[in-house]
C-alpha cells in the first residue's frame, strides 16, 4: 500500500500535491495524515461529509477559508481546525499564496486508497475521471466520504446503477499502479486503455442484443402456443 513519503501531483483539483505521511497500516488504523499544498486562489471541494470520520486541518503557512456546517471562516498559519463527522464542509484558498497544511482523518479506514487512486488518475489523465470510473471509486468509497448533493438517495442509486456497467468495461476502484509498488507493472496494474474500454462494449452491447432477440422469440413462441 501507500507508503509515507509519497508525493503525488494532481493538476485537476486545488492542491498542487499531496505528500502521505501516516497511513493505516502504520497507526494500526486509527488516524490517516497527509502534507497538502494548495496553490493560490484554487477553487477548493465542493461540499462533502465525512459520515465516520474526524478530519483535522493545521496549517502551516498561508491561509485557506472553509465553509463549516454552513458557517465561513478563514484558517490562518499556525491555526488548527477540527471538522467533526457527519459535517458538512467544504475550503478553497482565496489568498495570492500557495497555502501549506497538514490534514488528519481518524479513523483511517480506506481513505489513503481513495486518495491515491483519485489523484494517480487525475494525474495520469490531466482530467477528471469519466463518470463510469468515478461512479466505481465512489460507490466503493461512501464510507470516506460523499457530496452533499444532490442528496444522498439520488447519489447511491446513481452510483449502484453505474458502477456495474463500469465494472464490466473493466473500470475498478484500486489500481496497483498509484498505491502499491510489488505490482506497479504489469497487466490489470493501472486503469484499462480506452481501446480495452470500446472492446468490452462492443461485447457488452452484442450480448445485449443477443439476449434481446432470444427474449423477444421465447414471447412470441409463448404467444403463439
Amino acid at each position: 500500500m501507500v507508503r509515507p513519503g509519497h508525493v503525488m501531483e494532481n493538476p485537476v483539483l486545488g492542491e498542487n500535491r499531496i505528500v502521505f505521511t501516516k497511513t493505516a497500516q502504520q497507526t494500526g488504523g486509527e488516524s490517516f495524515g497527509l502534507e497538502v499544498f494548495i496553490r493560490a486562489g484554487a477553487p477548493g471541494t465542493p461540499e462533502m461529509v465525512h459520515p465516520l470520520q474526524d478530519e483535522s486541518f493545521e496549517l502551516l503557512s498561508g491561509s485557506l477559508d472553509f465553509r463549516v456546517g454552513g458557517q465561513e471562516r478563514r484558517l490562518e498559519a499556525g491555526e488548527s481546525l477540527l471538522i467533526p463527522k457527519g459535517t458538512p464542509h467544504n475550503w478553497w484558498n482565496e489568498s495570492n499564496e500557495e497555502t501549506h497544511a497538514l490534514v488528519e482523518l481518524r479513523p483511517a479506514l480506506r481513505s489513503e486508497e481513495l486518495f491515491a487512486n483519485i489523484y494517480g488518475l487525475c494525474s495520469e489523465k490531466g482530467t477528471l475521471p469519466n463518470p463510469l470510473q468515478m461512479a466505481v471509486l465512489f460507490n466503493e468509497h461512501f464510507n470516506e466520504g460523499h457530496l452533499t448533493k444532490p442528496p444522498l438517495l439520488v447519489q447511491k442509486v446513481m452510483f449502484g446503477a453505474l458502477a456495474p456497467v463500469g465494472r464490466l468495461l473493466g473500470y475498478k476502484a484500486h489500481y496497483p499502479k498509484y498505491s502499491g509498488w510489488e505490482t506497479s507493472s504489469g497487466e490489470g496494474a493501472g486503469p484499462p486503455s480506452t481501446r480495452s474500454v470500446m472492446a468490452r462494449g462492443v461485447a457488452l452491447v452484442g450480448l445485449l442484443l443477443v439476449a434481446s432477440l432470444f427474449l423477444v422469440r421465447w414471447a412470441r413462441s409463448l404467444s403463439e402456443g
